[in-house]
């Protein structure tokens, strides 16, 4: 019975660290010097896109810092970011994600 209410208690608290209400910040527009990552303007439009572009851009500049990706290959993928940047900033949000999957599959992201 004491086995079940701390189990039943670990869930709980567990559940409440992910309903945290707290939002992501503002996506940085600036590069540390040498770091090989690209500066990018901050991200515009819905939060249903901008959350999940911002994310995985942390992702990626992450892996060119640790050297996980190269350099050449985390250009392409900033280079193919920009479409879906501008269909976010558009409003699009179904297309905007739809081709932030695309470009994540072409690279071996999930």
């Amino acid at each position: 019975m004491i086995l079940r209410l701390l189990f039943a208690l670990g869930l709980a608290v567990m559940a409440a660290a992910c309903a945290s209400t707290e939002t992501a910040p503002p996506v940085s527009a600036s590069a540390a010097p040498g770091s090989g990552m690209v500066s990018r303007p901050a991200l515009v439009g819905p939060a249903a896109c901008t959350k999940p572009i911002g994310d995985y851009e942390r992702v990626i500049d992450d892996d060119v810092t640790t050297g996980h990706l190269s350099k050449p290959v985390y250009d392409r993928i900033v280079n193919d970011l920009t479409g879906v940047r501008a269909s976010c900033a558009a409003g699009r949000t179904g297309p905007a994600l739809a081709d932030l999957a695309a470009v994540k599959a072409r690279y071996g992201y999930r």
